[in-house]
């Protein structure tokens, strides 16, 4: 089963940038993450994205490819799948503030005169 995950940090950046969409797939069995790929897991109600660097038989090594450390050793029950899929999905506005604030004040003004 396939699941997406929205990145909301940079700790793995350059692979993963923040508001990058990937796709993860579940995994049942420990043999089927290797050492290079990047795993999702779950620990204290927060989700990471992380290169696994070390896989044990009941624990793995894990760090963003943007952190100087390691994380601490994590038990095989906080994996939760692995990324499958990478999108990378960023807007950016080549128009000035000014631009964005007059319209705006526009559009409240004619919602203001037609709806209040």
């Amino acid at each position: 089963m396939l699941k997406t995950f929205i990145v909301n940090s940079d700790s793995m950046v350059p692979s993963l940038k923040k508001g990058d969409i990937v796709e993860i797939s579940e995994i049942n069995l420990i043999s089927e993450i290797k050492k290079g790929e990047i795993a999702l897991f779950e620990f204290e109600n927060r989700t990471y994205a992380h290169r696994i660097l070390y896989r044990g038989e009941f624990f793995f090594l894990s760090a963003g490819d943007n952190n100087i450390i390691t994380d601490s050793p994590m038990p095989v029950s906080l994996l939760k799948g692995k990324i499958k899929l990478h999108k990378s999905f960023r807007f950016y506005f080549p128009v000035s503030s000014f631009f964005f604030c007059s319209i705006f004040k526009r559009i409240h003004k004619f919602l203001h005169k037609y709806f209040v």
